[in-house]
């Protein structure tokens, strides 16, 4: 049996000019409603953290909306990861300041490891989360940038060996692939990676229900996933439904492996 682990079941809402929305491998968005409703059913249930990625960011050539933040930090009770086009120290520091526990690293730190080591020495690696987009292409895993939508020429293990050296804290690593799909995690994604790193490595991409992270957990090392179709669409036709496993599921975690 696996060691005790710290079991974190994280929400992950993506928006676009404040309203959240949803896609399927990274393609295909569509509007969910309301970012507010949202942040509020996940902070009433209890949600370990909450993780809030601003896609037209970078498309807009602007930083995640900080008043925006700081309407949603008032609100609610639990840490929040936030990223969107975070290019600088001062970027950071703005989301910081305005309520994030954490920042979200991912294209702006292609071919720019230091800005992870520059962010990393002013508010601490505890601070910083790098998102990694792969996708299983033949036989390996290629690594994705600007929502997927481009390509970069590093070995995936070699990205992350860097990733983690320049100072991030945890690492997201995204399947592109089963982003959106609901069949499952890449289980096979996460045991390549489950014993290289000292800091937490977060599933994320493919969660379908509460037996996909049973299955996560059992079979890896891993402690964390990030999840949203499961916590936003209901149903074969996917209906919105923000929700979040109950209390009773979360005691069965944590018994279970606490």
């Amino acid at each position: 049996m696996n060691k005790k682990k710290r079991i974190r079941i994280i929400p992950s809402i993506l928006i676009d000019n404040q309203s959240m929305i949803k896609g399927k491998n990274f393609q295909n968005h569509k509007y969910l409603g309301d970012i507010f409703n949202a942040v509020r059913i996940y902070s009433n249930k209890k949600s370990h953290e909450l993780i809030i990625l601003d896609k037209s960011a970078r498309e807009q050539s602007r930083l995640f909306d900080t008043n925006l933040l700081r309407k949603i930090s008032s609100e609610i009770f639990m840490p929040i990861t936030v990223g969107g086009n975070i290019k600088s120290v001062e970027d950071a520091k703005k989301l910081i300041n305005s309520g994030a526990e954490k920042i979200y690293l991912n294209s702006t730190i292609i071919n720019n490891y230091n800005l992870i080591s520059d962010i990393s020495s002013e508010i601490g690696s505890q601070s910083i989360v790098v998102g990694v987009d792969v996708k299983l292409i033949g036989e390996d895993y290629q690594i994705f940038f600007d929502n997927g939508k481009k390509f970069y020429d590093k070995k995936f293990l070699q990205h992350l060996n860097l990733v983690v050296s320049s100072g991030a804290g945890e690492v997201i690593l995204n399947s592109i692939s089963n982003e959106g799909t609901k069949n499952g995690f890449d289980i096979n994604l996460y045991k390549q990676v489950e014993n290289e790193f000292d800091i937490p490595i977060i599933a994320s991409g493919g969660a379908s229900s509460f037996e996909s992270f049973i299955e996560l957990f059992d079979k890896t090392k891993l402690s964390a996933a990030a999840a949203s179709s499961i916590f936003s669409l209901f149903g074969l036709n996917e209906a919105v439904l923000i929700s979040y496993f109950s209390e009773k599921q979360l005691e069965e975690l944590v018994s279970k492996y606490e």
